[in-house]
């Protein structure tokens, strides 16, 4: 008999479902016209499943379907209710539902049994099959019967081996199972052991993989000081660690085929054989071949969690990742989901894309965890990933539509594409790197001068509520998207111009120079800010009606703009020192 996912991952609630089905048969009134079914999700057919019908004063039968999931046949039984003129009374009854009870979960044991399909496990770094003991008996023990195999092959110190090298050896083990396994196997794929499944995955045609569980894998790659690199490079750090790996001796070590500097992408989409071709970052004839094969795959389940202490960032168990920044970027915004390189796109779209988050487990005890071997069985339970909604600000006002109109100033005004944000608190270190700052959010880099103030200094969250206010003031007013109103402000208040002293001692003179497009972003958010801020001092309006007003007159480049006055004072002065 074949066996779906859901019986195999469900099997302890199938019990429990059957039981409370026939409990509901004894309590129920068999005289009503329409028994209510369909809140109970063993009925795949709430329309057929159960009917009833009423015939004057003859024996009224129903018929119970059981569908067991993904069993093809139905267990049929015939149950003989009372006559309607007893209404109902359960005397007669009752005892002939009960005699089924025991029947019906045998024949669904006899089934489950028949049906499970193989699981094959892969182990990761520095594992053994040995290690996976109590994942197996979690498995037996709740799912009787199941053939479980862990893959004894590159354990230990051999797991260091070339990745490609270990999809060969790994691949060789695993197809004739699944020959031997009709209805097809399931992958539980564990730490470096899920990039090995993805490799069997992409380059096997004819595999029959169910469903793809990877158990806190690096997917989207690692980067990260962990004891693990410490201990295979003690001369290296994460920074420097890119000189060795992407070599050619580099790339014959495991952990550097998937090590993701994001510091050095180009560095790592030229040197990677492994990941960068599994991502298809980097140009492979094979690529829509391997599409096609992983995409045989039924489900893709991602499992991780924020306290794993060895995959860095923890993201990358689900395909998130750093920017250059550090910043991390989830799956719906990395460019392999978005343009859908090997199927990741196609699978949320299908609903066969979960995403699990276990918090409170480190690294070396998912596979011996009993709470995540649970979070493995209710998997199907989880919303799955739907396709990508878009971001607006503060879930009001979209980045699609902003336009910059100085072209001098596109580079260095971050407010389209992937520097939208919902909420101007980003969290990137954009200050750990010469000009980097040029890739914080436009908005935040607003909210970040507002607070940098006296006795508001640090006040991040009543910053945010300013600027939010600001802005629906500002929607109101203008009626148009504030986003665009801000970034106009920046280019009317931003000096083109400007004047610096030269010479020393006595023979000092100031001599105009042009403004470099970084510092004209620079000035234009201290000026706005200044003028916010000031005029807010003493007056009876609120500092959110005053950066309101502020933005809302540099837009237009009025005078009574305190950044436009300051502006034009600062390029006046420039062009007498020409």
């Amino acid at each position: 008999m074949t066996m779906s996912l859901e019986l195999f991952f469900d099997f302890s609630l199938m019990f429990y479902k059957i039981k409370t089905t026939v409990r509901r048969l004894l309590r129920a009134d068999w005289t009503s016209p329409e028994p209510d079914v369909t809140s109970d999700p063993i009925y795949l057919n709430p329309e057929t499943n159960i009917g009833s019908s009423s015939c004057g004063g003859a024996e009224q039968q129903q018929l119970f379907v059981v569908s067991v999931p993904g069993v093809n046949e139905h267990l049929l039984f015939e149950v003989i209710m009372m006559n309607s003129s007893r209404r109902g009374r359960r005397s007669g009854g009752g005892s002939g539902v009960t005699g089924l009870l025991y029947p019906l979960l045998g024949a669904c044991l006899w089934a489950a049994a028949l049906g499970y399909r193989p699981v094959i496990i892969v182990h990761g770094l520095f594992d053994s099959s040995g290690d996976f003991k109590n994942l197996q008996r979690f498995i037996n023990e709740t799912h009787p019967g199941t053939n479980v195999t862990v893959i004894d092959l590159f354990d230990r110190s051999a797991s260091l081996q070339p990745m490609w090298k270990q999809v060969e050896g790994f691949k060789a083990a695993i197809y004739p199972i699944m020959q031997n396994a009709a209805d097809g196997v399931h992958f539980i794929c564990y730490s470096q052991g899920g990039l090995v499944c993805r490799g069997i995955l992409s380059t096997l045609p004819d595999h029959n993989v169910h469903s793809f569980i990877s158990l806190s894998s690096p997917q989207a790659g690692q980067y990260g000081d962990t004891d693990y690199l410490r201990y295979i490079f003690p001369q290296f750090v994460k920074s420097n660690l890119y000189h060795l790996c992407y070599t050619g001796i580099g790339q014959r070590i495991s952990i550097c085929n998937y090590w993701n500097d994001p510091h050095h992408r180009d560095l790592y989409v030229n040197s990677s054989d492994y990941l960068a071709l599994l991502n298809s970052e980097r140009a492979n004839p094979n690529s829509t071949e391997w599409k096609k094969n992983f995409l045989k795959i039924t489900k893709l389940v991602l499992i991780g969690g924020p306290d794993d202490g060895v995959i860095t960032p923890w993201q990358s168990s689900q395909f998130g990742f750093y920017d250059d920044n550090e910043t991390v970027v989830e799956i719906q915004q990395q460019e392999v989901y978005l343009r859908d390189v090997f199927g990741l796109k196609t699978l949320a779209a299908r609903g066969d894309l979960i995403l699990c988050s276990v918090p409170g487990v480190e690294h070396v005890y998912w596979h011996s965890n009993e709470t995540v071997f649970h979070t493995l069985t209710e998997w199907e339970t989880a919303p799955a990933v739907a396709e990508t909604p878009e971001i607006k600000l503060f879930g009001k006002w979209s980045t699609d539509d902003v336009q910059i109109n100085d072209i001098s100033l596109q580079d260095y005004i971050a407010v389209k594409e992937k520097y939208a944000k919902y909420l101007p608190h980003s969290g990137g270190r954009y200050a750990a790197k010469r000009f980097r700052k040029a890739q914080c959010p436009i908005v935040e880099r607003l909210t970040n001068s507002m607070m940098m103030h006296g006795r508001n200094n640090g006040k991040k969250l009543m910053t945010v509520r300013i600027v939010k206010h600001a802005f629906e003031i500002i929607h109101l007013l203008t009626g148009e998207n504030p986003l665009q109103v801000l970034v106009n402000a920046i280019i009317n208040s931003g000096p083109r111009e400007d004047s610096t002293r030269i010479g020393r001692a006595g023979t000092v003179r100031r001599q105009a120079v042009d403004v470099s497009p970084l510092r004209r972003v620079n000035q234009a958010i201290w000026l706005l800010c200044t003028g916010a801020r000031e005029a807010a001092f003493r007056n009876i309006k609120t500092i959110a009606e005053c950066v309101a007003d502020e933005l809302i007159n540099a837009a237009k480049g009025s005078s009574n703009s305190y950044a436009i006055k300051k502006k034009d004072e600062l390029e006046r002065v420039a062009k007498s020192n020409r």
